[in-house]
């Protein structure tokens, strides 16, 4: 079920696992995470590699 989306990304969760996903001009990023990891830490992690992706011109 999508829980969070906007014009550049999409936070989906099924349970205790989900999904992050972030665009580029390019690219289309996806994480994944489960119960070992926590969201936050996931959606950080897309969206700042989307940002590096951006400023390089992606």
């Amino acid at each position: 079920m999508a829980v969070n989306a906007d014009d550049r990304s999409v936070y989906g969760k099924k349970g205790a696992s989900g999904v992050c996903m972030a665009k580029t001009s390019q690219l289309l990023i996806i994480g994944v995470y489960d119960e070992k990891n926590q969201p936050g830490s996931a959606a950080l992690v897309v969206e700042k590699l989307a940002d590096y992706f951006i400023e390089n011109g992606y």
